[in-house]
């Protein structure tokens, strides 16, 4: 139904990319392409006529880049969710879009199959990282904090890097050789320890302090 379609707004200084983008959207009619725009300017003034669902946006803009978009909008209007998509992949630019409030990130050279994925998700109010920005690697996590306790075990470092990689708590158990219950007790060791509440900020912890590699 026209009503329950996810609206979405693309927002890339290049055109082509905007109706690659739009072509893609198209042809799954989950989603409406309800605007687009090629600098802060044009998005600000049409997000004063139409909401979103999603933004698609780029980081490397003329004017205001992608991250200062995306900190005035989770400022004025937070309930609309941001998807970077972008060729700025590393680790300065991973982190300065999570601090900024994003909701998933994806590398310009994604499928079409993992775009429309993400735009889902985050519309559904969850995070979305690629595969391909996770990584494979754990790195020892430095600690400021000298009690021993607060400090995750490599089983929970593995764990962690799991959940960031979008693995089920089933997946998990099987490869790890593990019950799906002992996944869940040391998930809920590592929120406790970490003081965080959901997998989507587990996600975001992995990512931020160098868990994964990128």
């Amino acid at each position: 139904m026209e009503g329950s379609k996810i609206k979405v707004i693309l927002v890339d200084d290049h055109q082509i990319v905007r109706e690659g983008f739009k072509l893609i959207l198209l042809l799954d009619e989950r989603f409406e392409t309800i605007g687009e725009a090629e600098s802060a300017t044009t998005l600000f003034t049409l997000l004063k006529e139409k909401t979103p669902d999603v933004i698609v946006l780029d980081i490397s803009m003329p004017g205001l880049s992608g991250i200062e978009i995306c900190k005035q909008i989770k400022i004025n209007t937070p309930a609309i969710k941001i998807l970077f998509v972008t060729a700025n992949v590393d680790t300065t630019h991973l982190k300065a879009a999570i601090k900024s409030g994003a909701d998933g990130f994806l590398p310009k050279d994604t499928s079409s199959k993992e775009f429309t994925t993400a735009v889902s998700e985050v519309a559904n109010g969850n995070t979305y990282f690629s595969s391909k920005i996770s990584g494979l690697m754990i790195k020892v996590m430095t600690q400021s904090n000298s009690h021993n306790e607060t400090e995750l075990s490599l089983r929970e470092l593995e764990i962690v890097k799991q959940l960031a990689e979008g693995k089920l708590q089933k997946e998990i158990a099987s490869t790890l050789f593990i019950s799906p219950r002992t996944v869940e007790t040391h998930k809920k060791n590592i929120q406790t320890k970490l003081g965080i509440n959901t997998t989507a900020e587990l996600v975001k912890f992995a990512i931020r302090e160098g868990i994964t590699d990128l």
